[in-house]
Protein backbone atom coordinates (compact mmCIF):
# COMPACT_ATOMS: atom_id res chain seq x y z
CA UNK A 1 0.00 0.00 0.00
CA UNK A 2 1.85 3.08 -1.54
CA UNK A 3 1.52 5.96 1.55
CA UNK A 4 0.79 8.30 -1.48
CA UNK A 5 -1.23 8.57 -4.47
CA UNK A 6 -0.62 11.28 -7.29
CA UNK A 7 -3.01 11.80 -9.49
CA UNK A 8 -2.78 13.26 -12.89
CA UNK A 9 -5.53 13.72 -15.86
CA UNK A 10 -4.50 14.08 -19.28
CA UNK A 11 -5.67 15.54 -22.49
CA UNK A 12 -3.41 14.67 -25.68
CA UNK A 13 -0.59 15.21 -23.43
CA UNK A 14 2.25 16.35 -25.19
CA UNK A 15 5.32 13.55 -24.78
CA UNK A 16 8.08 16.42 -25.32
CA UNK A 17 6.76 18.49 -22.54
CA UNK A 18 5.43 16.20 -19.86
CA UNK A 19 7.03 17.61 -17.18
CA UNK A 20 5.27 15.84 -14.11
CA UNK A 21 7.15 12.52 -14.70
CA UNK A 22 10.39 14.28 -14.88
CA UNK A 23 9.82 15.58 -11.65
CA UNK A 24 8.59 12.57 -9.67
CA UNK A 25 11.28 10.34 -11.02
CA UNK A 26 13.67 12.97 -8.80
CA UNK A 27 11.64 12.90 -5.91
CA UNK A 28 13.40 11.87 -2.65
CA UNK A 29 10.43 9.74 -1.29
CA UNK A 30 9.53 6.95 -3.62
CA UNK A 31 6.94 5.19 -1.85
CA UNK A 32 3.84 6.48 -3.95
CA UNK A 33 1.87 5.66 -6.62
CA UNK A 34 0.94 7.51 -9.56
CA UNK A 35 -2.47 7.57 -10.85
CA UNK A 36 -2.72 8.96 -14.45
CA UNK A 37 -6.28 9.23 -16.10
CA UNK A 38 -6.47 9.49 -20.00
CA UNK A 39 -9.34 11.47 -20.30
CA UNK A 40 -10.73 10.46 -23.91
CA UNK A 41 -7.01 11.53 -25.95
CA UNK A 42 -6.88 10.92 -29.26
CA UNK A 43 -6.37 7.36 -30.38
CA UNK A 44 -2.84 7.54 -31.33
CA UNK A 45 -1.31 8.83 -27.92
CA UNK A 46 -2.66 5.25 -26.73
CA UNK A 47 1.34 3.85 -27.11
CA UNK A 48 2.46 6.18 -25.73
CA UNK A 49 0.06 5.53 -22.32
CA UNK A 50 0.87 2.31 -22.58
CA UNK A 51 4.76 2.57 -22.42
CA UNK A 52 4.19 5.16 -19.46
CA UNK A 53 2.61 2.19 -17.83
CA UNK A 54 5.17 0.00 -18.77
CA UNK A 55 8.45 1.89 -17.40
CA UNK A 56 10.12 1.25 -14.25
CA UNK A 57 11.23 4.80 -12.39
CA UNK A 58 7.34 5.41 -11.55
CA UNK A 59 5.08 3.26 -10.43
CA UNK A 60 2.03 3.86 -12.93
CA UNK A 61 -1.45 3.14 -13.24
CA UNK A 62 -3.24 4.50 -16.44
CA UNK A 63 -7.01 4.69 -16.59
CA UNK A 64 -8.56 5.18 -19.86
CA UNK A 65 -11.84 7.11 -20.21
CA UNK A 66 -14.05 6.79 -23.78
CA UNK A 67 -14.54 10.17 -24.15
CA UNK A 68 -13.44 13.69 -23.07
CA UNK A 69 -15.15 13.95 -19.70
CA UNK A 70 -13.62 17.31 -18.00
CA UNK A 71 -11.04 17.50 -15.05
CA UNK A 72 -13.23 16.65 -12.14
CA UNK A 73 -14.45 13.44 -13.54
CA UNK A 74 -11.18 12.41 -14.49
CA UNK A 75 -9.85 12.93 -11.14
CA UNK A 76 -12.80 11.61 -9.62
CA UNK A 77 -12.05 8.79 -10.77
CA UNK A 78 -8.57 8.56 -9.83
CA UNK A 79 -9.44 8.97 -6.60
CA UNK A 80 -11.64 6.54 -6.62
CA UNK A 81 -9.22 3.55 -7.04
CA UNK A 82 -6.25 5.71 -5.00
CA UNK A 83 -4.86 3.39 -2.49
CA UNK A 84 -2.70 6.00 -0.56
CA UNK A 85 -3.24 7.51 2.74
CA UNK A 86 -2.81 11.21 1.19
CA UNK A 87 -3.25 12.84 -2.00
CA UNK A 88 -1.63 15.38 -4.24
CA UNK A 89 -2.88 16.55 -7.69
CA UNK A 90 -0.34 17.06 -10.09
CA UNK A 91 -1.51 18.58 -13.70
CA UNK A 92 0.71 16.66 -16.38
CA UNK A 93 2.88 20.21 -17.62
CA UNK A 94 3.40 21.22 -14.20
CA UNK A 95 5.80 20.00 -11.53
CA UNK A 96 7.22 19.23 -7.70
CA UNK A 97 10.24 20.05 -6.36
CA UNK A 98 12.81 17.06 -5.57
CA UNK A 99 11.79 16.93 -1.60
CA UNK A 100 8.22 17.98 -2.45
CA UNK A 101 6.43 14.43 -1.35
CA UNK A 102 8.55 14.25 0.80
CA UNK A 103 8.85 17.58 2.73
CA UNK A 104 4.85 17.77 3.06
CA UNK A 105 4.37 14.32 4.53
CA UNK A 106 6.67 14.92 7.05
CA UNK A 107 4.56 18.44 7.96
CA UNK A 108 1.39 16.34 7.90
CA UNK A 109 2.43 14.05 10.51
CA UNK A 110 3.80 16.18 12.69
CA UNK A 111 0.65 18.53 12.74
CA UNK A 112 -0.45 18.81 15.79
CA UNK A 113 -4.15 19.76 14.45
CA UNK A 114 -6.38 17.31 13.23
CA UNK A 115 -8.37 20.16 11.29
CA UNK A 116 -5.18 21.64 9.40
CA UNK A 117 -4.49 20.58 5.72
CA UNK A 118 -0.62 21.14 4.75
CA UNK A 119 0.27 23.32 2.12
CA UNK A 120 3.35 24.01 -0.64
CA UNK A 121 3.24 27.89 -1.97
CA UNK A 122 3.10 28.29 -5.62
CA UNK A 123 5.76 28.59 -7.62
CA UNK A 124 5.27 30.29 -11.20
CA UNK A 125 7.70 29.23 -13.24
CA UNK A 126 7.95 31.06 -17.11
CA UNK A 127 9.28 28.74 -19.27
CA UNK A 128 10.62 30.93 -21.96
CA UNK A 129 11.72 33.63 -20.13
CA UNK A 130 12.80 31.77 -16.85
CA UNK A 131 11.24 34.26 -15.05
CA UNK A 132 9.28 33.29 -11.67
CA UNK A 133 7.39 34.61 -8.54
CA UNK A 134 5.78 32.74 -5.92
CA UNK A 135 2.13 33.53 -4.24
CA UNK A 136 3.41 33.55 -0.71
CA UNK A 137 -0.12 33.71 1.34
CA UNK A 138 -0.48 36.91 3.69
CA UNK A 139 1.71 37.43 6.27
CA UNK A 140 -0.76 37.95 8.54
CA UNK A 141 -2.95 34.50 7.70
CA UNK A 142 -4.53 33.14 10.38
CA UNK A 143 -5.76 28.99 11.22
CA UNK A 144 -8.95 30.17 10.80
CA UNK A 145 -11.41 28.63 8.69
CA UNK A 146 -13.76 31.68 8.16
CA UNK A 147 -11.43 34.37 7.79
CA UNK A 148 -8.97 32.03 5.19
CA UNK A 149 -12.23 31.36 3.53
CA UNK A 150 -13.07 35.70 3.21
CA UNK A 151 -9.72 36.06 2.13
CA UNK A 152 -9.50 32.69 -0.58
CA UNK A 153 -12.66 33.85 -2.06
CA UNK A 154 -10.91 36.88 -3.99
CA UNK A 155 -7.61 36.37 -2.94
CA UNK A 156 -6.44 32.95 -3.75
CA UNK A 157 -3.20 32.33 -1.90
CA UNK A 158 -2.79 28.53 -2.53
CA UNK A 159 -3.13 26.15 -5.44
CA UNK A 160 -5.49 22.98 -4.93
CA UNK A 161 -2.59 21.32 -6.69
CA UNK A 162 -0.03 22.23 -3.51
CA UNK A 163 -2.59 20.53 -0.68
CA UNK A 164 -1.86 17.77 0.96
CA UNK A 165 -5.00 16.37 0.67
CA UNK A 166 -6.26 12.71 3.45
CA UNK A 167 -7.66 10.81 1.49
CA UNK A 168 -10.68 10.41 3.86
CA UNK A 169 -11.29 13.99 4.10
CA UNK A 170 -11.58 14.53 0.47
CA UNK A 171 -13.74 11.28 -0.27
CA UNK A 172 -15.86 12.64 2.54
CA UNK A 173 -16.73 16.30 1.52
CA UNK A 174 -18.00 14.00 -2.18
CA UNK A 175 -14.35 14.81 -3.78
CA UNK A 176 -14.76 17.37 -6.87
CA UNK A 177 -18.12 18.51 -8.28
CA UNK A 178 -18.76 17.07 -11.54
CA UNK A 179 -21.05 19.51 -12.85
CA UNK A 180 -18.08 22.10 -12.91
CA UNK A 181 -16.60 22.75 -16.43
CA UNK A 182 -14.59 25.15 -14.03
CA UNK A 183 -13.74 25.93 -10.64
CA UNK A 184 -13.81 22.54 -9.40
CA UNK A 185 -10.69 23.39 -7.74
CA UNK A 186 -11.61 26.31 -5.95
CA UNK A 187 -15.41 24.93 -4.96
CA UNK A 188 -13.64 21.97 -3.27
CA UNK A 189 -11.14 24.15 -1.33
CA UNK A 190 -14.38 26.46 -0.44
CA UNK A 191 -15.86 23.28 1.43
CA UNK A 192 -13.34 22.18 3.18
CA UNK A 193 -12.75 25.62 4.60
CA UNK A 194 -16.82 25.27 5.49
CA UNK A 195 -16.46 21.81 7.18
CA UNK A 196 -13.61 23.58 9.61
CA UNK A 197 -10.78 23.15 8.21
CA UNK A 198 -7.92 25.47 7.70
CA UNK A 199 -4.62 25.58 5.53
CA UNK A 200 -1.30 25.79 6.58
CA UNK A 201 1.83 26.75 4.65
CA UNK A 202 5.06 24.58 4.91
CA UNK A 203 7.87 26.62 4.50
CA UNK A 204 10.24 26.25 1.84
CA UNK A 205 9.12 24.11 -0.78
CA UNK A 206 7.07 24.81 -3.87
CA UNK A 207 4.46 23.53 -6.60
CA UNK A 208 5.34 24.51 -9.68
CA UNK A 209 2.92 25.97 -12.10
CA UNK A 210 4.58 26.12 -15.56
CA UNK A 211 3.53 28.64 -18.16
CA UNK A 212 4.85 27.58 -21.38
CA UNK A 213 2.88 28.89 -24.60
CA UNK A 214 3.64 25.27 -26.72
CA UNK A 215 1.27 23.78 -23.68
CA UNK A 216 -2.08 25.04 -25.25
CA UNK A 217 -5.38 26.10 -23.91
CA UNK A 218 -5.10 25.27 -19.77
CA UNK A 219 -8.48 25.27 -18.34
CA UNK A 220 -7.33 27.71 -15.81
CA UNK A 221 -6.04 30.27 -17.96
CA UNK A 222 -8.38 31.26 -21.21
CA UNK A 223 -11.94 32.42 -20.50
CA UNK A 224 -15.34 31.27 -21.82
CA UNK A 225 -18.90 31.91 -21.22
CA UNK A 226 -18.96 28.61 -20.20
CA UNK A 227 -16.20 28.72 -17.68
CA UNK A 228 -17.75 32.50 -16.15
CA UNK A 229 -21.47 30.51 -15.65
CA UNK A 230 -19.06 27.36 -14.20
CA UNK A 231 -17.54 30.10 -11.39
CA UNK A 232 -21.04 31.91 -10.56
CA UNK A 233 -22.36 28.74 -9.91
CA UNK A 234 -19.91 28.09 -7.30
CA UNK A 235 -20.45 31.61 -6.38
CA UNK A 236 -24.58 30.62 -6.05
CA UNK A 237 -23.49 27.68 -4.21
CA UNK A 238 -21.40 29.89 -1.81
CA UNK A 239 -24.19 32.17 -0.97
CA UNK A 240 -27.04 29.43 -0.26
CA UNK A 241 -24.60 28.39 2.52
CA UNK A 242 -24.13 32.06 3.76
CA UNK A 243 -27.88 32.45 3.85
CA UNK A 244 -28.45 29.95 6.44
CA UNK A 245 -28.88 30.68 9.64
CA UNK A 246 -25.27 30.20 11.18
CA UNK A 247 -23.70 32.60 8.36
CA UNK A 248 -26.47 35.03 7.36
CA UNK A 249 -25.11 37.83 9.86
CA UNK A 250 -21.53 37.02 8.43
CA UNK A 251 -20.37 40.35 6.96
CA UNK A 252 -16.81 39.47 6.43
CA UNK A 253 -17.91 36.03 4.12
CA UNK A 254 -20.49 38.33 2.27
CA UNK A 255 -18.18 40.73 1.22
CA UNK A 256 -15.17 38.16 0.61
CA UNK A 257 -17.99 36.60 -2.34
CA UNK A 258 -18.84 40.16 -3.70
CA UNK A 259 -15.04 40.75 -4.84
CA UNK A 260 -15.13 37.25 -6.26
CA UNK A 261 -18.20 37.92 -8.46
CA UNK A 262 -16.77 41.08 -8.97
CA UNK A 263 -13.40 39.88 -10.26
CA UNK A 264 -15.69 37.32 -11.82
CA UNK A 265 -17.13 40.58 -13.79
CA UNK A 266 -13.86 41.58 -15.13
CA UNK A 267 -13.21 38.71 -16.41
CA UNK A 268 -16.40 38.50 -18.44
CA UNK A 269 -16.34 42.15 -19.34
CA UNK A 270 -14.63 41.37 -23.18
CA UNK A 271 -16.85 38.39 -23.44
CA UNK A 272 -20.35 39.68 -23.12
CA UNK A 273 -20.67 43.83 -21.64
CA UNK A 274 -24.16 42.67 -20.21
CA UNK A 275 -23.17 39.76 -18.41
CA UNK A 276 -20.35 41.69 -16.88
CA UNK A 277 -23.07 44.25 -15.67
CA UNK A 278 -24.91 41.93 -14.34
CA UNK A 279 -22.46 40.56 -12.12
CA UNK A 280 -21.50 43.72 -10.56
CA UNK A 281 -25.28 44.26 -10.14
CA UNK A 282 -25.06 40.73 -8.19
CA UNK A 283 -22.08 41.79 -6.10
CA UNK A 284 -23.73 44.81 -4.88
CA UNK A 285 -26.53 42.63 -4.13
CA UNK A 286 -24.46 40.26 -2.16
CA UNK A 287 -22.87 43.05 -0.33
CA UNK A 288 -23.68 46.76 -1.19
CA UNK A 289 -20.90 49.07 -0.97
CA UNK A 290 -18.38 46.11 -0.29
CA UNK A 291 -14.88 47.25 -1.80
CA UNK A 292 -13.14 46.55 -5.03
CA UNK A 293 -10.76 43.80 -4.85
CA UNK A 294 -7.44 43.53 -5.82
CA UNK A 295 -4.19 45.94 -4.84
CA UNK A 296 -4.31 50.28 -4.29
CA UNK A 297 -3.03 50.98 -8.05
CA UNK A 298 -5.61 48.41 -9.01
CA UNK A 299 -8.26 50.32 -7.28
CA UNK A 300 -7.29 53.94 -8.25
CA UNK A 301 -7.24 52.68 -12.21
CA UNK A 302 -10.60 51.90 -11.85
CA UNK A 303 -11.87 54.72 -10.06
CA UNK A 304 -10.57 56.67 -12.95
CA UNK A 305 -10.65 54.59 -16.23
CA UNK A 306 -13.84 51.78 -15.02
CA UNK A 307 -14.18 48.24 -15.35
CA UNK A 308 -13.40 48.44 -19.36
CA UNK A 309 -10.20 50.45 -18.64
CA UNK A 310 -8.80 48.22 -15.72
CA UNK A 311 -9.90 44.88 -17.10
CA UNK A 312 -7.96 46.14 -20.60
CA UNK A 313 -5.11 46.86 -18.59
CA UNK A 314 -4.80 43.20 -16.82
CA UNK A 315 -5.67 41.26 -20.04
CA UNK A 316 -2.40 43.34 -21.25
CA UNK A 317 -0.14 42.89 -18.37
CA UNK A 318 -0.84 38.89 -18.45
CA UNK A 319 0.62 39.24 -21.84
CA UNK A 320 3.56 40.83 -20.82
CA UNK A 321 4.19 37.97 -17.95
CA UNK A 322 3.88 35.48 -20.70
CA UNK A 323 6.74 36.98 -22.73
Amino acid sequence: MPVISVITSCLNPDPQDFSALRSLEAQTLLDFEWIVVDDGSEPDRGEWFEALQNQKKVVVKVLRLDQNSGQAVARNRAISVAQGEWIVVLDSDDALEPDFLERMLEAARNAQNSKVLMFACTKHVFVESSRTWINHPPDWLKPDPIEQLSILLHRPFLSHCGVFFSNHIICDLGMYDESLVSDEDGDLLIRVLFEGYHFQPVSNVHYLYRHCRKSGDRVSVNDSLDKIDARLRVCNKVLLTLNTREFASNHQLRAGLAKRIDNLALSAWSLDRQRCRDLLGFANDVCPNYEWSGTERDRVIRQFVGVAGLAFLKRVGAALRNL
